[in-house]
């Protein structure tokens, strides 16, 4: 009498498939992992232009500020009794402009 042993390839194919899709996980997982650093690493980049870029801003903004300021007070200087020199970023009195150009030989 013979036994007869069962030969099926199932259980090998499922774990040949069991296995292919651990693969294909750990696959994607390195994958993923990958492209997370690199985000993150141009995230940090982008944070850092942003933060340069925020205080250029801030300095044109108070240099724009100061300008407008200079140019307002200019303006106003000769009603003020003040001749304005911008470029020397000073106001002087009227009267003593007056007393240096007479007093000049």
């Amino acid at each position: 009498m013979k036994i007869r042993t069962s030969t099926s390839r199932r259980p090998q194919v499922y774990a040949l498939i069991t296995s292919l899709v651990v693969m294909v996980l750990i696959l994607v997982n390195i994958l993923v992992s990958a492209q997370a650093a690199d985000w993150g690493y141009q995230l940090s980049q982008l944070t850092r232009q942003q933060a340069h870029l925020e205080a250029a801003n801030q300095m044109l903004r108070t240099d724009l500020a100061k300008q407008t300021s200079l140019t307002r007070l200019s303006s106003l200087a000769p009603t003020l009794g003040y001749r304005a020199d911008v470029a020397l970023l000073q106001l002087t009195p009227v009267s003593t402009v007056a007393l240096k150009t007479s007093a000049q030989p």
